[in-house]
């Protein structure tokens, strides 16, 4: 039996595995623990009155086993808490009501009734003349649907309900003798727990009791898969996706129909304007979640329990004991565990891939935009011929799911190598400051990156996948440039978008982990 890489002996369970009482063992349905835009997370327990107190343990079920037990500390934001359960949880649901939005929109108005549209011509003078029609109806009702269902996915009657552990609302926060019995059963509540979810940011590895659970859990479940890595900035990270890409999107879709009849340098103009936006959000997202992934890492590797923070004193020897007895070596060989095994599972899982800094579905949940512009596009030329309609289908396609998101990739990428120059050049300074400084320090270099992409995107790609077959379509009867003649333009579409596909599995992996980094337990053997 050849073991890939040395691990960390297993620490003991002796003790840990206690199912709680079953009056104390209770659970909290997702769509509640997130009820009001997650304001159980936003505003402290220790805020509030008892009356409030007591209703967040009322919000709880009784439960013989839970689906997830979030792992996080009260010092973090707690809207990037929520945004990060949202994004994690109702991701996917979003992009498939976006999908669905959009194309019931699409087909609504070629077959039944067509909202107000303006009618585009000359937009591609001199190479070709297309009939076109430009609307923003499928963009619009896709992407605000699509955000609606992130939002409150939860809670509609036919989702099935997920049990969390949210630590203020499972153990109750005004009866005594309730609480020290839901403390001291943290370790059975983690037991009963299928997945654990650690909200990082950094002041995770700094609280005592979120290192505590972490430790539990991985005494545990040490032979699964399930201990999920959400970095809070991350969600930031989406966000700032989410809010680019709309507005560039949207730039576009108002800037068209103006400029559209001065012809396709216009056109050019238009789409790299819009496309710099959206792809220098990607660099600004890139650089501020490179500068998470060092915080991190610095974290894990200096790690020492003894220095973590308890907010209860009289609570602190007592963790340091539990976690001690798990080890032979104490809490020395805790210590050595993180900053080893724990280290490189996290650093390699939150990385998800060389390539990029987020997977597929999360990076889509943040270019949820692109699907209903994606509609956008094919309304296009609805009335055309089929042949312009098939080709254009594939481009706007390629368009959304392939090459977009390998772009975006592309400009987080290079987010990231910008912040590496910076620390190599600034040290400590380039490494601290801040989402907000960086862009108004970086501010052109975010801007090239965001041309870069846009070029590569529509002056290249764009060009080559839809211009060029359109030109082919509509050249009045006559091979366009005396080479491609009518019939190859499906072919010319098909070579053009067909080859992006493998490149999204190369760059994204396409694990299917539904999204979420997963500190991988067992040992390889």
């Amino acid at each position: 039996m050849n073991v890939s890489r040395q691990r960390s002996k297993r620490p003991s369970v002796c003790g840990l595995q206690i199912i709680p009482d079953a009056k104390i063992r209770r659970g909290v349905p997702f769509h509640k623990a997130i009820v009001s835009f997650g304001r159980v997370f936003r505003v402290n327990p220790n805020s509030l009155e008892d009356d409030k107190k007591a209703a967040l343990y009322g919000s709880s079920v009784p439960a013989d086993f839970l689906d997830v037990f979030v792992s996080h500390s009260w010092s973090s934001p707690g809207y990037q808490k929520y945004l990060s359960l949202l994004i994690s949880e109702c991701g996917m649901p979003a992009l498939i009501t976006g999908v669905c939005i959009g194309l019931v929109t699409l087909l609504f108005q070629k077959y039944v009734y067509k909202l107000p549209f303006t009618v585009v011509e000359g937009a591609f003078d001199p190479l070709f003349d297309v009939y076109q029609e430009s609307q923003p109806w499928e963009f619009l009702f896709s992407f605000v649907f699509g955000i609606l269902c992130l939002l409150f996915y939860p809670f509609l009657p036919f989702v099935p309900t997920k049990l969390f552990f949210v630590d203020c609302m499972v153990i109750h926060q005004t009866n005594l003798e309730l609480k020290l019995q839901g403390i001291k059963a943290l370790g059975g509540f983690v037991t009963i727990s299928k997945h654990l979810y650690v909200l990082w940011d950094a002041e995770y590895f700094t609280r005592l009791w979120c290192v505590y659970e972490l430790a539990v859990f991985k005494a545990i479940h040490r032979d699964q898969h399930n201990i999920h890595l959400l970095p809070l900035r991350q969600s930031v990270a989406v966000l700032i996706l989410i809010v680019a890409f709309f507005l560039g999107f949207l730039l576009y879709i108002v800037l068209f129909p103006t400029v559209a009849p001065w012809g396709i340098v216009t056109f050019y103009c238009a789409a790299l304007l819009a496309s710099t936006v959206v792809f220098m959000g990607a660099a600004i997202t890139g650089y501020d979640f490179a500068d998470q992934l060092v915080k991190l890492d610095e974290q894990l590797s200096t790690f020492e329990v003894r220095e973590a923070k308890c907010f209860a004193p009289e609570d602190r020897a007592e963790i340091l004991e539990k976690i001690g007895g798990m080890y032979d070596n104490g809490l020395d060989e805790f210590n050595e565990a993180v900053r080893g095994d724990l280290r490189e599972d996290v650093l390699k899982a939150v990385r998800y891939t060389p390539r990029t800094l987020l997977p597929y579905t999360r990076l889509m949940t943040g270019l949820i935009a692109a699907v209903g512009f994606m509609f956008f596009g094919i309304s296009w030329f609805r009335d055309s011929n089929s042949e312009t309609i098939i080709c254009f289908t594939i481009y706007m396609i390629s368009f959304a799911w392939v090459v977009m998101p390998c772009i975006a990739a592309l400009s987080l990428y290079s987010g990231e190598a910008l912040f590496k120059r910076m620390q190599t050049r600034g040290g400590e300074d380039a490494m601290r400051e801040g989402l907000w400084r960086a862009i108004k320090v970086h501010k052109w270099r975010y801007l090239w990156i965001g041309f870069q992409g846009a070029a590569l995107f529509i002056l290249i790609w764009t060009s080559l996948a839809f211009v060029l077959p359109l030109a082919i379509i509509n050249s009045d009867n006559q091979p366009f440039l005396g080479v491609f003649p009518k019939s190859s333009a499906i072919i010319v579409s098909i070579f053009t978008c067909v080859p992006a596909y493998p490149l999204v599995f190369w760059i994204f992996g396409l694990r299917g982990d539904k999204g979420r980094a997963t500190v991988e337990q067992d040992e390889q053997i």
